[in-house]
C-alpha cells in the first residue's frame, strides 16, 4: 500500500482518501494501514468506508489515531447491522469528536449488479461513486466496483487480462 500510494502521489493529490474494499476492519493491521495512509500525504482528508459490524472491536489506538487524523468514518448501513454495535460506534465517534456518517446506500448499490437494457448507461449516470477512484493491487480504477469484478466473476476475466509486466511508473 505504501509503495502504491507513493507512486500515485507522484501524479495525483486528492481531497479525500478512503480505505475501503471488502471489510477493512477484518484486517488486524488496519491501524497500520491508517498510519500508511496518513504518511502518504496523498490527500487533504482521510477516512474509511465500513459495514460497521466490527467497530465495537476496534482497539482504543484506532479511535485515538482517527481523532489525530480528523478521520471520517463512513458506515454503509446494511439491514443486518447490529443496532448495539452501531450505537457503540456512535458513542465512540462523539467521544473522539469524529465525523461519523451512516448511509443506507445498500439498495442503490445492489441495483448496480443486475442487467440493464441500456447496458448500464443510466446506472453510470446516476452512480454516486463514479468520482471515487480505487487503487487496488497496484492498479488504478475509475470505478470502485470495477476493481473487484474479476474476483467476483473470474469466469468472465482471464487471469492475464488485468496483469502487466510493469508494476510501477518508474
Amino acid at each position: 500500500m505504501a509503495k502504491d500510494l507513493a507512486i500515485l502521489g507522484k501524479v495525483a493529490h486528492f481531497d479525500f482518501h478512503c480505505l475501503q474494499g471488502g471489510e477493512g476492519t477484518l484486517n488486524k493491521k488496519f491501524v497500520e494501514f491508517m498510519h500508511v495512509q496518513a504518511a502518504s500525504k496523498i490527500a487533504d482528508n482521510y477516512g474509511m468506508l465500513t459495514n460497521g459490524s466490527l467497530l465495537d472491536r476496534m482497539p482504543e489506538e484506532f479511535w485515538k489515531l482517527a481523532k489525530s487524523m480528523s478521520y471520517e468514518i463512513r458506515v454503509s448501513h446494511y439491514p443486518d447491522l447490529d443496532k448495539e454495535v452501531l450505537a457503540y460506534a456512535h458513542r465512540k465517534a462523539r467521544e473522539y469528536d469524529l465525523n461519523f456518517r451512516v448511509s443506507n446506500e445498500f439498495e442503490s448499490f445492489a441495483k448496480m449488479f443486475i442487467t440493464h437494457a441500456d447496458g448500464g448507461k443510466k446506472v453510470w449516470a446516476l452512480c454516486p461513486w463514479k468520482r471515487c477512484w480505487t487503487l487496488h493491487e497496484g492498479w488504478f480504477f475509475n470505478c470502485p466496483q470495477a476493481a473487484f469484478l474479476p474476483g467476483q466473476f473470474p469466469e468472465k476475466f482471464p487471469a492475464t487480462a488485468l496483469r502487466s509486466p510493469v508494476d510501477s511508473m518508474e
